[in-house]
């Protein structure tokens, strides 16, 4: 399963500002990738190795989230 939607959705809940249009974020997401690495893909693909072990989505979620702002 693909959870990119989720993983889009979590991040702009965490991380997009009301004056970023789509360049901005776009640019946002490119730094972010360019600098740790991390795309939505690699997260979506973390989720559902997760889920795929067992542990329920929404606990992949939380320390989804949980990572992504005290990192």
């Amino acid at each position: 399963m693909n959870y990119l939607e989720e993983v889009d959705r979590l991040l702009k809940d965490l991380f997009r500002e009301d004056w970023m249009d789509d360049e901005d974020w776009i640019g946002f997401l490119e730094e972010v990738e360019r600098t740790s690495g991390i795309t939505p893909e690699r997260l979506s693909s973390d989720i559902e190795a997760g889920v795929n072990n067992g542990y329920p989505f929404e606990k992949q979620i939380q320390m989804l989230k949980e990572n992504l702002m005290y990192n």
